[in-house]
């Protein structure tokens, strides 16, 4: 594996709508070269880093390269709000949906 600092930079997706850090654009890079490399990755900074940003670029750029990519995010109840409202700050072009709570039974049909 390369460090990655080492990797070719990718470009931010067009609809994003964040600037990141540098750290979290070297974040950004790995995830994007980990999927390209057919690997799945874990991304673990710490807490307060900006993983939620830096998911949701990876994530926009997949679907922006390709609109029949799919990903699960499974996240703790207490942070859907949270996810839910980066989504729409950061990535609003970005469809999702959200299985919780009664009647999954229903939404799973759309996964």
């Amino acid at each position: 594996m390369r460090s990655p600092a080492k990797l070719r930079r990718v470009g931010l997706p067009k609809c994003f709508n964040a600037i990141l850090r540098p750290y979290q654009n070297t974040g950004y890079t790995w995830l994007n070269y980990m999927n390209k490399t057919g690997f799945g990755a874990c991304l673990a900074d710490d807490m307060g880093l900006g993983k939620t940003v830096q998911i949701l670029a990876f994530l926009q750029r997949m679907y922006q390269d390709n609109r029949e990519a799919r990903a699960l995010l499974i996240v703790p109840a207490s942070l859907l709000g949270n996810w839910e409202k980066e989504i729409e700050k950061f990535a609003p072009k970005l469809p999702y949906f959200i299985l919780h709570g009664g009647g999954r039974e229903k939404g799973q049909a759309l996964l």
